[in-house]
């Protein structure tokens, strides 16, 4: 919903109305009226920056009229924590650029109330608009794996020492744990067809035990802009055929497929402009159902796997280190056995979706009732 004239009586609240009556609910509350500017620029502009946060009157119309509505949810962007009429902390996931930082500093001051921010991977590897200011500024700074506190450090040297850590997680009400009955000679990717999930690799490694004799068949799931280029070497490895591109799946499909499966592979790497994955949640999800996995030594992944404990962990970018991975644990039952018992484990006691929200909220909570 674009409005011309946040400021305009009745305009926040005709907003608010339309929004409700059209969908139901809001997902994400975005006020732009300091007007727009390219992202790249963010960083670099703390005039302009500055001049968002100072907008006040058209975020303190937005927010009243927002509030009410805003009670007991969670939006997609800005999150409102209530047990009054009105937020007791603003807090955003945050996508990667600084315009949506900004305005929800510019909500906390209007409403008095303390700002937090939650990061994850491409807004720390790639677009790091104004991120020391954010972690400086937060009354709650928050990411997901010990290693984004490590890397955040050559951002500023507050870094580990206001930043929690909350990991992602596996809805386990959700993820049935199934060890038995699978295919192991079917092999599962799950994942956007893009540099940092590393299908490339994994391609020229499944290539590699075509050439070794060993029996497989590999699913790979996701759509994504490397889609032509994976098909195109699958072909010219020799292993089209063994191969299926199933594209975007919805997750009834995804979890009957790692359900099926007898080995998880997710060979992440680092890409040319840095970006990668914190810790991917479809290894987690591998992990609580049962199915064996291999993955990389990038990012936070070891914080999820460590080698030969909860699956094997081998470099990135290394075909020939993922393809011996892969052949061993399709070769050996026990040991096959032995990790998915403590990789289901793992997830429980660290990687549990219920348990990391409830931390969450309590760090909120201490936050927003802070003298």
């Amino acid at each position: 919903v674009v409005v011309e004239d946040i400021c305009a009586d009745g305009a926040a609240e005709r907003t608010r109305d339309a929004v409700l009556a059209r969908f139901g609910r809001c997902d994400i509350l975005v006020n732009n009226a300091g007007g727009s500017r390219p992202q790249s620029d963010l960083g670099s502009d703390e005039a302009w920056a500055e001049g968002m946060m100072l907008n006040f009157e058209a975020g303190r119309r937005m927010a009243h009229a927002f509030i009410p509505a805003m009670r007991a949810q969670k939006f997609g962007r800005i999150v409102a924590i209530t047990g009054t009429d009105e937020p007791l902390i603003v807090n955003t996931a945050m996508p990667p650029n600084g315009a949506v930082h900004i305005w929800a500093k510019a909500l906390s001051r209007v409403l008095g109330r303390p700002f937090g921010f939650t990061c994850h991977a491409h807004d720390i590897f790639v677009e790091r608009q104004l991120i020391a200011r954010k972690i400086e500024d937060a009354a709650l700074a928050v990411t997901i794996s010990r290693f984004n506190v490590d890397w955040l450090r050559r951002e500023t040297p507050l870094a580990p020492e206001r930043l929690k850590v909350v990991h992602c997680g596996v809805d386990l009400d959700a993820t049935g744990w199934q060890p038995e009955g699978r295919d192991h000679r079917r092999i599962l990717a799950v994942g956007r067809l893009d540099p940092i999930k590393g299908f490339g690799t994994l391609i020229e490694a499944l290539a590699l035990l075509a050439r070794r004799g060993v029996d497989f068949h590999c699913r790979l799931i996701g759509s994504g802009p490397l889609d032509a280029e994976l098909r195109r070497l699958a072909r010219e490895r020799g292993v089209a055929d063994r191969i299926g591109f199933e594209g975007a799946q919805p997750q009834d499909v995804v979890r009957r497929r790692m359900a099926e499966a007898g080995l998880f592979v997710m060979p992440s790497e680092v890409a040319p402009d840095g970006n990668r994955d914190g810790i991917p949640v479809a290894l987690m999800e591998a992990m609580a159902t049962g199915c064996p996995v291999v993955t990389t030594r990038v990012s936070g992944i070891p914080e999820l796997v460590e080698d030969g404990v909860h699956g094997l962990v081998v470099d990135e970018k290394r075909p020939d280190a993922l393809a011996d991975a892969m052949q061993r644990l399709l070769g050996d039952a026990a040991l096959r056995a032995r990790l998915v018992a403590a990789a289901r484990r793992k997830i429980e006691e660290e990687f549990d979706a219920r348990r990391e929200a409830c931390r969450l909220q309590e760090y909120m909570e201490a936050v927003a009732h802070a003298p």
